[in-house]
């Protein structure tokens, strides 16, 4: 995309789309570089740029955050050098996967999804069920503390406070949808589910995905692990925090939290290409793996144990990431 194209885009998006607001700041200079440098062979190029930017005067958050995290990926991926296509039918189902990353004579399918979340509202406090439970005296506690403390924070200013229950079916859908347009891994592919949001939902994503009473890479998962086993990995990042920073490094994924979780029930594994996946996308996983597991010493004899939930929350702080700072 030439400059001219990209302006004549931009003329079309409302005054509250980032692009606009931050024109001619960091923000929008390193993007206008960044997609005006593209060497991506595709005759519907800018086409698709419109598809994941353009607002058509309604600007939607969500809509621009899948269009950024694919974005993310295109200029990483630029940056090594490395070859890839857009938008490839890869089984019979003739449905597009996002990226196919390609590196002497192995794939890696690539879809990315951004789910919607629900930005925090002021004067409001929520507590957490992180997990599902079949302790139906978890849900009864939960209520009892609710209405325990509702009136003491009414008098420091919260209007109200609210129980927040799992939700890890986002998750799931994002698993079954990229299954859909998987085959099976082999010896030459290696298929991937990156999934991209703020900081508060990656913490609860790890979580939905790796806590071992309903976690979708444990043997309790509550769906059957057939139904997502062409996913070898999930790459998980927090990338649009890192990018509503809104300043020159939002464009730059490696700035983000970035794990890499291998599914354990993938139909077809190769340890080789997901050793290479840790190459190709900038990633903190063996960092994050050591904190687990010498978190995991000290609450080994701790009569009152911290939940591992607490880790993930003081590494993405050790990160720079503090879940007090964002919406």
């Amino acid at each position: 995309m030439d400059k001219r194209t990209l302006d004549e885009l931009l003329s079309k998006f409302s005054s509250d789309h980032p692009l606009i607001k931050y024109k001619n700041k960091p923000y929008y200079i390193e993007f206008e570089k960044l997609i005006c440098s593209l060497q991506l062979n595709n005759a519907k190029l800018d086409l698709k740029i419109e598809e994941l930017l353009n607002d058509n005067g309604n600007f939607s958050i969500y809509k621009y955050n899948q269009g950024i995290s694919e974005l993310l990926i295109w200029f990483l991926l630029e940056q090594r050098h490395l070859n890839y296509q857009i938008e490839k039918k890869i089984n019979k189902t003739q449905k597009d996967v996002d990226v196919v990353i390609s590196i002497g004579d192995a794939f890696y399918n690539v879809e990315v999804k951004s789910p919607e979340y629900e930005e925090r509202k002021e004067k409001q406090i929520s507590g957490i069920i992180a997990n599902r439970s079949t302790n139906k005296e978890i849900f009864n506690i939960a209520n009892d503390i609710k209405s325990l403390i509702s009136q003491q924070l009414s008098v420091i200013g919260y209007e109200k406070v609210d129980i927040e229950y799992p939700k890890d079916n986002k998750v799931k859908d994002t698993l079954l949808s990229a299954q859909s347009k998987f085959n099976n891994n082999n010896s030459k592919n290696c298929n991937v589910l990156y999934l991209s949001t703020n900081t508060n939902e990656f913490v609860k994503y790890l979580n939905y995905i790796v806590n071992s009473e309903s976690g979708f890479f444990t043997p309790n998962s509550y769906v059957k692990h057939s139904e997502y086993n062409k996913v070898m990995a999930i790459v998980l990042t927090n990338a649009i925090s890192l990018n509503h920073k809104f300043d020159k490094n939002s464009w730059d994924v490696s700035k983000a939290i970035t794990l890499i979780l291998h599914n354990p029930f993938c139909e077809t594994q190769n340890f080789t290409l997901l050793e290479k996946l840790f190459e190709i996308i900038p990633n903190q996983t063996h960092k994050f793996c050591e904190g687990l597991r010498e978190f995991r010493k000290q609450q080994f004899n701790n009569e009152d144990p911290l939940p591992e939930y607490s880790y993930y929350i003081d590494f993405v702080a050790s990160e720079g990431y503090n879940l007090n700072n964002e919406k």
